[in-house]
């Protein structure tokens, strides 16, 4: 795990409620442990896969390979809520 995905696993917990100005939810614990573990097995080496809150209480992991998105959505009791891999022009969900 890099330092720059340690800060932003850090900061998830900070978030208080309408952290977005919108009405957004804070970031539970288990959303938070949940987003520390896929990180540490997603980019043990550090891969580069970004953390980012969600409204709903949960957490997103976002990262590319070659030149597709992909992505783990967190649901705020720590579940995976779904995957995903855009690829241009199709949207396709991991399972």
């Amino acid at each position: 795990m890099t330092a720059a995905q340690q800060a932003q696993l850090d900061m998830l917990p900070t978030l208080g409620r309408n952290w977005d100005g919108y009405g957004a939810d804070p970031v539970t614990p288990a959303a938070v442990a949940a987003a520390r573990a896929l990180v540490g097995m997603l980019a043990p080496g550090g891969a580069p896969v970004e953390v980012h809150p969600a409204r709903h209480g949960g957490a997103a992991l976002i990262w590319w390979e070659d030149d597709e998105e992909c992505g783990i959505d967190i649901s705020p009791d720590g579940q995976i809520e779904h995957g995903r891999a855009v690829v241009p022009g199709t949207l396709a969900g991991l399972k």
